[in-house]
């Protein structure tokens, strides 16, 4: 097993051609190439197929998280899964969970509506999202967040003392949630759920909203 000491002092010596190659133990291997840089490397068969998994670039994956993916890597090919495969796979699946995430799915509903707008609306609505959805859930996967994961985002804008507000960026969600559940992105618009949760403003400070331009819609 190669030190934490060795693998950072460790130079480039010519050995290999494309790289000099220390072995880590099962089957995991730290090469140094002719720039200089440390790459993890795992060889393995699958189906009689001499194949390598590329795990990362040291230091941005230390040994251990090296390690730790080696192994991982062992039980895929135990269940008779290809690592390579598995890996490909999920990082299919991250770019369709960032591209459904949403911030994504909130930037494109804003884009979408922009030129239907007034500037000072569009402004208001991009404003609700930024300030007070996207740092929250921007990350999420629209379609896996639940009412009670919105209303908390929501609570914290009343928790501010700013009632109408917190209603406005139900109203903003709304077109979100709408547009995601018309796109596929969604099942349904969790805001409807969440409405009569809010804290009512006093009418003296809380505008009807009566228009689609108002609501959001």
């Amino acid at each position: 097993m190669l030190t934490d000491t060795f693998i950072r002092q460790v130079k480039y010596k010519g050995a290999g051609k494309h790289g000099d190659t220390y072995a880590d133990g099962g089957s995991l291997f730290l090469v140094v190439t002719p720039t200089g840089s440390k790459l993890w490397r795992m060889p393995y068969r699958y189906l009689d197929k001499q194949k390598k998994l590329a795990i990362g670039v040291y230091p941005a994956v230390k040994a251990a998280q090296a390690r730790k993916v080696r192994d991982e890597a062992r039980e895929l090919l135990a269940k008779g899964i290809d690592p390579s495969e598995a890996k490909r796979a999920q990082k299919t699946a991250q770019k369709a969970a960032a591209a459904n995430s949403v911030e994504a799915v909130g930037r494109a509903y804003l884009e979408l509506k922009q030129n239907d707008w007034s500037q000072t609306h569009t402004e208001r609505e991009t404003r609700n999202l930024v300030r007070d959805v996207f740092p929250f859930l921007g990350l999420r996967a629209i379609g896996e967040v639940e009412p009670p994961d919105l209303l908390a985002v929501i609570r914290k804008v009343e928790d501010r003392g700013r009632l109408v507000t917190a209603h406005r960026v139900l109203y903003t969600a709304r077109g979100v949630w709408q547009y995601a559940v018309a796109n596929g992105l969604a099942k349904r618009d969790i805001t409807q759920d969440i409405a009569r949760a809010l804290k009512t403003p006093t009418k003296d400070h809380y505008p009807a909203l009566t228009t689609q331009t108002e609501l959001g819609c």
